[in-house]
């Protein structure tokens, strides 16, 4: 995390200042500065960088000593957004920078220091999605070095993101007559969990892969650093008859 809206936090005065946050006017500054700090636990460190980025550049058009009530408004959000553009920031960027500014505006409302939200509008998404066959997953799962595969197999069969994937552990598997659910941690559901529906293939593949690895109770399902991993599916896109997959 970097630039001036984390200054106070990376600094640790965020506490000292803690008593000009209770005010209901306080400034553009110190709300994301507090803002970042409630949000880091619950978030990768890329996202919190990522958030960290756009909320420097809202604080810098607006003004860091600015007022959250006078700033956080839907005409301000809608004049930055345009001012982005006008800066050359692509759709896709003004949009990571509309989603840092979402969650400056969620924190402010609960704190009180503005009555409601500000609409935030975005770009509609560009992204296509592409939908494997079934003979490219076979390739692709053949191509795959035996080690890696039930972490893939894991991956494919569920729809996980590689982050949700790493966190989990053997605690977190509900094998059962019924069917078998990954209970995954998810900050922003009410229990910090979510139950993820795994096909009976994936299932017994965890299962082996527990049972060949010797692994129990709280230990990780999956220990390899995320760099070999993403390099393992680079190698494996490599090959001809995978290129609708994309890095996990």
């Amino acid at each position: 995390m970097g630039g001036a809206s984390a200054e106070a936090f990376e600094s640790g005065r965020i506490h000292k200042l803690s008593h000009q946050l209770r005010r209901k006017d306080t400034t553009v500054g110190l709300a994301v500065s507090d803002a970042l700090r409630a949000k880091a636990p619950d978030i990768q460190d890329s996202t919190l960088r990522r958030y960290s980025e756009g909320l420097d550049h809202f604080a810098a058009f607006v003004g860091a000593g600015a007022s959250v009530r006078d700033s956080l408004t839907s005409e301000t959000v809608q004049s930055f957004k345009a001012a982005r553009l006008s800066q050359g920031a692509s759709r896709e960027t003004v949009n990571n920078d509309l989603g840092a500014v979402s969650i400056l505006a969620t924190h402010a409302l609960r704190k009180g220091w503005i009555v409601e939200r500000p609409t935030i509008k975005r770009f509609p998404s560009a992204v296509r999605i592409s939908y494997l066959e079934a003979d490219q997953i076979r390739l692709y799962m053949a191509s795959l070095r035996k080690r890696f595969r039930p972490l893939f197999q894991l991956l494919l069969g569920t729809g996980m993101r590689l982050g949700e994937a790493e966190n989990l552990t053997v605690h977190d598997l509900r094998f059962g007559p019924d069917g078998t659910r990954v209970l995954v941690r998810d900050a922003k559901t009410p229990s910090g969990v979510r139950p993820v529906f795994a096909p009976n293939w994936v299932a017994a593949a965890l299962q082996d892969h527990i049972e060949a690895s010797e692994l129990a109770g709280s230990d990780r399902l999956f220990t390899v650093p995320r760099r070999t991993t993403q390099k393992e599916h680079s190698r494996t896109c490599s090959n001809r008859g995978t290129e609708g997959l994309h890095d996990p």
